[in-house]
């Protein structure tokens, strides 16, 4: 009787390095170009703005838009257009793929803002180009925070509140004003992780109840996971300030964050822009110039730039010092003259894969000297290993990883159809975190079965920056599970030993299974 057990493959979803970097030649954004080309219709004469909902795909140009509210329809529209390969329900990822980008403004007004709307949330816009991305003499793709809103003493209802304002893509919104009444009450806090905080209410001298500015947000210099900005605080309210009682004004929105990865080129003409700025926070005031709070102001985002060439003279605008965001560009800049406004930057000479791919895996490649598939088929019918004679004795199961850190123990578990399942546990993975190896020494019940494998790892600062807030609880380990059919499952695991799991999005961002 033959002794048959199928292999799986352990792969983990952990991202902690990027894969080597192509050659300029042969670089690939990653793009399909389901979503076609940017913008799906010419810029028609009289449009001043173009607005892309991140979320139907609808783009629609306007000759007038409200830049302050920052809503999805303009205040007169001229005419839409529709990005195709939009699946039903909406995009949620912030992910498009286009063919080619080559946003130009009409002759008259010879000027044109792009406002990516239809998001509210923490979703970054990533664009992904098969050929080449550019922004032609005076185009600007926005991805700043909105203002605060503002009010005036007296002039409505007491519980009369207004909102921070609304962040970029990727960034978070700026805190209400404190609410009128009374008592009136303190502004609120900006979200993001750097927000500033809400201001205190019926503070006795000008100024004092001020929401805070939100600061900068931290990043890892890679911009992978892309992050962008957070919220200023609310000012707080007053119940008598000027004899009124007055509402807070809201804290500045949050910039954006935006990734360009074309394969081919990116261009900035001369005074095209990509701006992520921090909103401004708004004013309270008693009369046009009596002014007795403000909000604070968002923070600025972040911006990565990648492809073999970047050439022109455009600018990257996120601001600098305590609010400032951080920019990246990867690729030859020889032919860019443009520059970005930052302290806080990096330019490299090749460009990085824009959604790395290489995720850490956990392979057996050999078991008792029998060669694995690389593409088992994780099915006792149809087995990866069949032992010519049957193993006696423990047999060597060896083992390869990548992007998991040295150290590591694996643990193995031969499951055998009818019978009793044996465990074993592999040396510890020695070499680089790109390439390690391990061995382990297995018995191999009898008849037909399946091995599979686990290992767990302390969570890694990496994997926290990718990782989204779970509400009461602290990660403390990352457990890596791969089943009978290959596919790997990913855990967190708080110190009490609760357990979430998670899974890998296109951004390269985790997101919880629900």
């Amino acid at each position: 009787m033959c002794r048959r057990f199928a292999r799986v493959l352990a792969t983990a979803v952990v991202l902690l390095g990027l894969s080597a970097v192509p050659s300029l030649a042969q670089y690939n954004s990653g793009s399909s170009g389901i979503h076609g080309v940017f913008p799906p219709a010419p810029t028609p004469t009289g449009a001043r703005y173009l607005l892309w909902d991140l979320k139907t795909g609808l783009v629609r140009f306007c000759s007038a838009y409200d830049t302050a509210t920052r809503l999805d329809t303009c205040t007169t529209e001229i005419s839409t257009a529709q990005i195709p390969g939009i699946q039903a329900g909406g995009l949620t990822t912030g992910v498009f793929e286009f063919s080619s980008v080559d946003v130009a403004a009409a002759s008259s007004p010879a000027q044109l803002d792009i406002y990516p709307v239809g998001y509210d949330g923490p979703t970054p816009l990533t664009i992904l180009v098969q050929t080449s991305f550019r922004l032609r003499t005076s185009v600007t793709l926005r991805l700043d925070g909105a203002p605060g809103m503002s009010t005036s003493t007296g002039l409505q209802p007491s519980g009369y509140m207004v909102f921070g304002g609304r962040p970029g893509p990727g960034g978070y919104g700026g805190g209400n004003g404190g609410r009128q009444g009374s008592p009136s009450t303190n502004g609120s806090p900006g979200f993001g992780p750097t927000g500033g905080a809400g201001g205190t209410a019926n503070q006795p001298s000008t100024f004092l109840g001020n929401g805070s500015n939100a600061t900068q947000t931290p990043v890892a210099t890679s911009l992978i996971p892309l992050v962008g900005g957070s919220g200023g605080g609310g000012s707080g309210a007053h119940d008598t300030f000027c004899g009124f009682r007055g509402a807070g004004a809201g804290g500045g929105g949050g910039a954006g964050a935006l990734l360009v990865a074309a394969s081919a080129q990116i261009t900035l003409d001369s005074f095209s822009n990509i701006s992520a700025l921090g909103g401004a926070g708004g004013a309270s005031s008693c009369f046009p110039n009596s002014i007795f709070g403000v909000g604070g102001g968002g923070s600025s985002g972040s911006v990565r730039l990648v492809a073999p060439t970047i050439t022109g003279g455009g600018g990257v605008v996120v601001g600098s010092g305590v609010s400032g965001g951080i920019v990246r560009i990867e690729g030859n800049t020889a032919g860019y003259t443009g520059g970005p406004s930052t302290t806080r930057g990096t330019v490299l000479g090749a460009p990085q894969p824009a959604i790395p791919a290489t995720f850490p895996v956990l392979r057996i490649t050999a078991v008792g000297g029998l060669v694995v598939s690389q593409s088992p088929s994780g099915a006792p019918s149809t087995p990866d290993v069949t032992f010519p004679t049957a193993p006696t004795s423990p047999v060597t199961v060896d083992l390869s990883a990548s992007e998991i850190p040295p150290g590591t123990v694996v643990n193995l578990r031969a499951a055998p159809i009818t019978g009793s399942a044996t465990t074993a546990s592999s040396s510890a993975l020695a070499g680089t975190l790109q390439n390690s190896t391990a061995t382990a020494s297995l018995t191999i019940p009898p008849g037909a079965g399946v091995i599979t494998a686990v290992t767990s790892f302390p969570v890694t600062t990496v994997f926290l920056e990718r990782l989204p807030p779970i509400p009461g609880m602290t990660p403390a380990t990352v457990e890596v599970l791969a089943d009978a059919s290959g596919a790997s499952r990913v855990f967190v695991l708080s110190a009490d030993a609760r357990r979430v799991e998670v899974t890998m999005g296109p951004d390269g961002r985790y997101a919880l299974v629900q």
